[in-house]
């Protein structure tokens, strides 16, 4: 995070192209957490269900 030179809101893609070309950027495959895409009201219905049916909600 120390890279991150960004503040408030900003479009993530620029950051990913000026770090790009000084630094390697990697995935991470992080299997312990649960992610969804919560952009719309329908999907926040959706992951309110997983959630409760895995216990976490």
């Amino acid at each position: 995070f120390n890279l991150i030179t960004e503040t408030g809101k900003f479009p993530i893609m620029d950051l990913y192209l000026r770090l790009a070309q000084t630094e390697k950027i990697q995935g991470y495959i992080d299997s312990s957490t649960l992610w969804m895409d919560l952009g719309k009201p329908d999907q926040m219905m959706i992951a309110e269900e997983m959630l409760k049916k895995v216990g976490r909600g």
